[in-house]
């Protein structure tokens, strides 16, 4: 039995959005939609989400730090005169503030979603084709060319209600496109 005291926020948003991915692209695929897009996402723990994060905020906030240590050594090495050193050295403390506070938060605003490694499915049954992004990176296939698309996740909780209609609809997918579900890590 799972101990069910330890489930944390982010594994019930990664369920959520693993179960609204599959209604979602079940549905879509029945009513005979042309162009579906789906967003899989594979497991991390919350653990590897915040280590990745750390990790993007000290890539981001050494910038700054740079721009200051340049600044410094600028202002040792050459020989400006006083007022100079301390306008040049205001001037560089004021970029290096302003990044921190206004451009660095939109920064890391945007590159979180890429901390999660989603992959980006989409197929287009008019064109007979299917689009997958990864990490800025865009990969297309026709169908029949025996492409590899990851499988759509299935919830922690409430497995077993979703593990029949995962297998109908990646095989009804695989039937008409021709491409095989690989599990993503």
């Amino acid at each position: 039995m799972k101990d069910f005291t330890h489930i944390t926020q982010t594994q019930n948003i990664q369920d959520d959005e693993a179960v609204n991915t599959l209604d979602t692209v079940f549905n879509q695929w029945q009513s005979g939609q042309q162009v579906i897009e789906w967003k899989v996402i594979p497991i991390a723990s919350p653990d590897e989400v915040a280590r990745r994060e750390k990790m993007l905020k000290l890539t981001m906030y050494s910038g700054s730090l740079m721009i200051l240590v340049v600044a410094l050594l600028s202002v040792i090495t050459m020989n400006l005169g006083t007022t100079l050193s301390i306008i040049f050295l205001g001037i560089c403390v004021a970029f290096a503030i302003g990044e921190s506070l206004f451009l660095l938060p939109l920064l890391l605003k945007a590159a979180r979603k890429n901390l999660i490694n989603a992959r980006i499915v989409k197929i287009n049954r008019n064109k007979k084709i299917a689009t997958i992004t990864h990490q800025q990176q865009t990969k297309k296939m026709k169908y029949g060319s025996q492409g590899v698309i990851p499988a759509f996740r299935l919830p922690e909780n409430n497995r077993s209600q979703y593990e029949q209609k995962r297998a109908s609809l990646q095989q009804q997918i695989t039937a008409e496109t021709g491409f095989v579900f690989e599990e993503t890590v």
